[in-house]
């Protein structure tokens, strides 16, 4: 495990998943590394690699993948594995048309259209159902303010990515409670798909 010298200069939260995603054209990516922290924090990392990372993941999330970002430099301190969420699905599906059209449903015909054997490890999948989720109920995935080290709560850049509005205000209020007036908060926004600068 790599030693972190100092607090990271930018902390970003987020969610982890397992991607499967079939490209229009080319090899799928099956069961690799996703979600909206990963993508956020491989952005920041082109221009700066002192980045800390709160998320969090299931037993079965594979180690090998965060260790991986250990030893790219990313401060994984943030990243809690939880037991309870061992039957919470991380798995998430896109498939993109030749049209460049994504869909996160059907799995398996999107498969079997393009002649590809079904992966074993995406039987079972189901998209997200977003309209029986209760919006003031924390989902089991989202980082929670909890969650960060108290190391990470002092920096100066923080970006929220997209999570349930419950958790996200709530670490919103933790790095907006802090004494630092020049604080630069970033957050994305699921319902409008933006970002906010406050």
């Amino acid at each position: 495990m790599y030693t972190y010298p100092m607090p990271p200069t930018f902390v970003i939260a987020g969610k982890l998943n397992r991607e499967y995603i079939l490209p229009p054209s080319g090899q799928p990516l099956l069961d690799s590394p996703g979600g909206s922290l990963l993508y956020a924090a491989g952005g920041l990392a082109v221009w700066d690699k002192s980045i800390g990372l709160v998320g969090r993941v299931g037993e079965d999330y594979p180690h090998q993948w965060l260790r991986a970002l250990d030893e790219r430099g990313f401060d994984i301190s943030g990243v809690r594995t939880l037991r309870e969420l061992q039957n919470v699905d991380l798995r998430a599906f896109i498939a993109f048309t030749d049209t460049n059209e994504r869909s996160q449903s059907n799995a398996v015909s999107h498969f079997a259209r393009r002649q590809l054997t079904f992966p074993k490890s995406l039987l079972g999948y189901q998209p997200p159902d977003e309209t029986r989720k209760d919006p003031r109920e924390p989902e089991p995935a989202s980082p929670s303010a909890l969650d960060v080290p108290k190391d990470f709560r002092d920096v100066r850049y923080v970006h929220i990515c997209p999570f349930d509005f419950v958790s996200q205000s709530q670490m919103v209020n933790l790095f907006q409670g802090r004494t630092q007036p020049d604080r630069e908060l970033g957050s994305c926004s699921r319902l409008y798909g933006s970002c906010l600068l406050a």
